[in-house]
């Protein structure tokens, strides 16, 4: 098969991919291929200038499979380093071949993968692109029907979601066909990578990211996701994921046309939402715990580098801090009077039980009318007893009020008519 014709390049196109992606090895075959591409797609593209024509070579670089874009001696995979890339002009280009969230059970991931497939099988693409899709026609078409299917498609997305905490990713440099790979932890969550929305092969461009025990750690300062969309990976990448997944749970390979069409629920109510024993297994792997623990390690060392404490002396210092504010408070000096009064309230609780086993002298006392005039006569003017109150200034002062079982309760009732 002869070579393919390499026209020559516009200087702005190698100008612009070497300041994005300054460690990456294009292949001259490729961009040759490439610019010949998208003149013949484009024909605004062979009278446009050599920056726009530069712009959509990198979009096309970043659709395109990293495997086909690299020359044959590029590698970054291989060698001993502490870090993956470094800021500016060492930061390296790599591609996400798999990834799942080890977070949460494989056998909660695996019932939402095989759901999202079963909707984009029902409904021709993907059910997060196509939100509301027949919502919206059902608004158009006054139809019982279509409102309840767009409600019932808006319930399957509900359960189509797959849910964030802790992503590994399977990431490659594009050499030996793609078969190079290495394993990305996240230690902090970065922006732009998730599983419902990011598709295989997007590119993320990293600048200095930790590597631990062979494991690359990913933090947001240290990872720019470049995005891309590769067709083929992206359309098998469902069904390599769904594979993968039954096979670590130890389920039979299951065809995706056998599930299809069959109107079973989205994801059985059985295992929804609980870990069972067989995925609680699988999320106990010795891999999973190691990435885990070298999450955990790297964590711990970008704390001691930043300087603070650690959580655990914070938390004793403002223990130590706690109680010292609560041994300044008990020794804050008391007027006179709240020392009389705090000392005769230590002294009443043995009274107070000695009451509380007596029987209430609670009185009921029949009256009419005149006893309640006489009663009210009895009381005093209100200006009389505000002034009594107002010119009292000290405790000998103040009205003796009892709350003892020793006064009793008079409860009075009026005659029934």
């Amino acid at each position: 098969m002869p070579a393919p014709v390499v026209d020559s390049i516009p200087a702005a196109v190698t100008r612009l991919l070497s300041a994005r992606y300054p460690t990456l090895k294009v292949s001259t075959a490729w961009l040759s291929r490439c610019i010949q591409d998208l003149r013949s797609q484009d024909a605004a593209l062979c009278t446009a200038s050599e920056d726009q024509l530069a712009k959509a070579v990198r979009q096309a670089l970043l659709d395109a499979d990293l495997s086909d874009v690299v020359a044959p001696e590029y590698r970054q995979f291989g060698r001993p380093i502490e870090k993956m890339g470094e800021p500016g002009r060492g930061a390296v280009l790599l591609q996400i071949e798999s990834m799942v969230d080890i977070g949460f059970s494989l056998s909660t991931q695996l019932d939402i993968a095989e759901a999202r497939r079963d909707v984009r099988a029902s409904l021709g693409a993907d059910p997060l692109l196509d939100t509301g899709k027949l919502e919206t026609e059902a608004k158009d078409v006054d139809d019982h029907m279509a409102n309840f299917q767009a409600q019932e498609e808006e319930n399957y997305q509900s359960t189509t979601v797959f849910p964030r905490r802790m992503l590994k990713l399977e990431l490659s440099d594009g050499s030996e066909g793609g078969a190079r790979r290495m394993v990305a932890v996240e230690i902090q969550r970065v922006p732009g990578l998730d599983m419902n929305t990011t598709p295989v092969g997007t590119k993320l461009l990293l600048k200095g990211a930790a590597m631990k025990k062979d494991y690359i750690l990913l933090t947001p300062k240290d990872v720019q996701v470049e995005g891309g969309y590769v067709a083929n990976k992206a359309k098998q990448g469902d069904e390599v994921f769904i594979s993968k997944l039954r096979t670590k749970l130890g389920k039979p390979a299951q065809k995706a046309e056998a599930t299809q069409g069959q109107g079973q629920p989205l994801i059985p109510q059985t295992e929804t939402g609980v870990l069972t024993n067989e995925s609680a297994s699988a999320d106990d792997d010795d891999d999973d715990e190691s990435f885990l623990l070298a999450a955990l390690d790297a964590e711990e060392e970008i704390i001691a580098s930043q300087g603070p404490a650690p959580l655990s002396k914070q938390n004793a210092a403002s223990k130590g801090s706690q109680a010292g504010s609560v041994v300044s408070r008990s020794q804050v000096t008391l007027p006179n009077r709240i020392k009389s009064s705090s000392s005769q309230s230590q002294s009443k609780p043995a009274l107070t039980a000695q009451a509380s086993n007596r029987t209430a002298p609670i009185s009921l006392i029949d009256s009419d009318d005149e006893d309640e005039d006489k009663f009210f006569a009895n009381l005093p003017e209100p200006d009389v007893v505000m002034q009594s109150i107002g010119s009292s200034s000290g405790e000998s002062a103040r009205p003796n009020i009892s709350n003892t079982w020793n006064d009793p309760i008079v409860i009075e009732s009026s005659p029934e008519p």
